[in-house]
């Protein structure tokens, strides 16, 4: 996690060691452009209540990547090996699409 410097900067490690919980039981919204429940980092982080506002052409999956990097800083599961850690890895995730692209 040598990349993820600011881990240290916002004192990461410390909240990770408060009663081990790493955001557990915590939900976060991310109102972005969707959300990739496939990607590796997020397996398990993404609730099935995802929702996303109504057009004829509009999918809850992230068109562009940029919801699902913002999903990944929040709750992107630790030590499995790929990406980064999220800052909440044990959180869940409720993917809200409201973005086009």
């Amino acid at each position: 996690m040598s990349e993820q410097s600011y881990h240290n900067v916002i004192n990461t490690y410390a909240a990770w060691n408060y009663n081990n919980a790493a955001g557990k039981g915590i939900k976060v919204a991310v109102l972005d452009s969707g959300i990739n429940k496939a990607h590796e980092d997020l397996k398990k982080r993404v609730t099935a209540a995802s929702v996303t506002h109504s057009t004829a052409y509009n999918k809850s999956e992230d068109n562009d990547g940029q919801g699902t990097h913002v999903a990944g800083i929040i709750a992107a599961n630790k030590d499995n090996g790929i990406g980064g850690a999220g800052i909440a890895y044990n959180a869940t995730i409720i993917s809200v699409k409201v973005l086009e692209e």
